[in-house]
């Protein structure tokens, strides 16, 4: 059956999608997506560099900066599963357009509160346009993630995944390394406004895109939508928890986001206060992380990696963004710190195109996109607490970034020593992929 929506009309939803009606992978609706998706991303990157400075210059205080960066991830890490069940049953196109749309909403009435009130009302309303942000990603993400399997050829998924990434990556890169000058020469409401207008963009060039999907059986209404979202939500649960591998890497993955959130918050203090650097620094720390993700999204796009070597690239790449934040702490200098954030760079989509390609390619497209929610949900699940509490104690302790920073990079070394010793995960990670193919 087909769900009947204020927009229906509009084809986005099937009952037997079977393979993309383009059989390549740069088809029509592909690249639709892929442009409304890095349109968005380029203003967030740009948005969150000048939010961090912005908030460090208005009140100095880490701890501010901890609890804001936490009310955009809170409300993600609580309804994150809900937003999957969403991406199952309602259409994953229309809640793609209309996030972007909220959330473009949300960032101009922030840049109003700016202009038109005192900072203590501006932080006010940002912290509740922060918290839209984060209900509007809840549902976005695993509508976005479950919809690229089912618009490319399924022997091209990896591809897709990091075509998709790579490129935001690259003018990302190019936002970032602008990013600093920009905000000291236009200041920050202007670079807030822009990323308000890069979400209506990216919601147009969305909105024409045409998704297969395949519907339950059953209709979502609202009459029964506590039911439905209580079933659904525990079938994706189930599904996750009855797989010990995928189990293993979920709660892998919610620890390695516990320990890099702190990064976010300490990383403009350390520039700041280690490194004698300002705001243009941070941009070039960025563009350097950024233009390492390029070397690693080029990688992992042109490489089809081995079934039996998945597990062990996994490990590696982690293991060195892991290793390059203790030598950040180390060396403690400016070009070392540019070198070592390439690595970091370089190494995390490597990690993270590899997962999602195994995730999209074995579950069923029914359920996909509660899998992937719960995955979002895990890995960020932790973050709030981290991002709350590492501002509270980066005040606590004088300030002394370099050792969050140990901190994190030898946390990560210990979860890759245990995930070493599981026989589990690594038959997870080198599975056949099955779905779309």
């Amino acid at each position: 059956q087909r769900i009947t929506t204020p927009t229906a009309g509009v084809d986005c939803a099937v009952n037997n999608p079977g393979p993309p009606s383009e059989p390549k992978l740069l088809n029509r609706n592909f690249v639709l997506l892929w442009q409304g998706q890095l349109v968005s991303q380029i203003g967030s990157q740009i948005f969150g560099l000048a939010l961090l400075y912005w908030i460090l210059e208005v009140t100095g205080s880490a701890t501010m900066m901890g609890l804001i960066m936490m009310a955009a991830s809170l409300p993600g890490a609580l309804v994150g599963p809900f937003g999957g069940t969403l991406a199952d049953n309602l259409s994953r196109k229309h809640i793609i357009v209309w996030t972007d749309v909220i959330r473009g909403i949300a960032c101009v009435g922030f840049v109003a509160a700016i202009w038109m009130t005192d900072v203590e009302r501006a932080l006010l309303v940002l912290f509740c346009a922060q918290i839209v942000f984060g209900l509007c990603g809840a549902a976005f993400g695993p509508a976005m993630g479950a919809s690229i399997p089912d618009l490319v050829p399924g022997a091209r998924l990896q591809t897709a995944n990091s075509l998709m990434q790579g490129f935001s990556s690259v003018f990302m890169t190019l936002s970032l390394a602008i990013g600093g000058f920009l905000y000291a020469w236009v200041g920050a409401p202007i670079l807030f406004l822009a990323n308000g207008i890069s979400y209506f963009i990216s919601a147009i060039t969305e909105s024409f895109v045409r998704i297969p999907q395949k519907m339950p059986d059953t209709p979502f209404h609202l009459s029964n939508a506590v039911d439905r979202f209580r079933s659904d939500t525990l079938a994706g649960l189930k599904y996750v928890w009855a797989r010990s591998g995928l189990r293993k890497l979920f709660l892998v993955a919610a620890v390695l986001n516990f320990v890099i959130a702190p990064l976010m918050i300490a990383q403009p203090i350390f520039i700041r206060d280690f490194l004698g650097r300002g705001t243009e620094f941070l941009g070039l720390c960025g563009a350097a992380q950024g233009v390492g993700a390029i070397i690693g999204f080029a990688f992992v796009g042109a490489v089809k990696i081995p079934r039996r070597l998945r597990s062990l690239t996994f490990m590696c790449a982690n293991g060195a963004f892991g290793t390059s934040m203790i030598l950040i702490a180390w060396f403690q200098d400016a070009l070392a710190t540019l070198l070592l954030l390439g690595i970091f760079g370089c190494a995390m989509p490597i990690a993270n195109v590899m997962v999602q390609t195994v995730l999209q390619g074995t579950t069923p497209s029914e359920i996909r996109g509660r899998v992937l929610s719960v995955l979002i949900t895990l890995a960020t699940g932790l973050m709030p607490i981290a991002m709350g509490l590492s501002g509270i104690l980066i005040d606590w302790v004088d300030q002394q970034i370099p050792l969050f920073w140990y901190f994190c990079g030898g946390t990560i070394i210990v979860t890759l020593i245990y995930l070493a010793c599981s026989r589990d995960f690594h038959e997870f990670l080198n599975a056949e992929l099955t779905e779309g193919q």
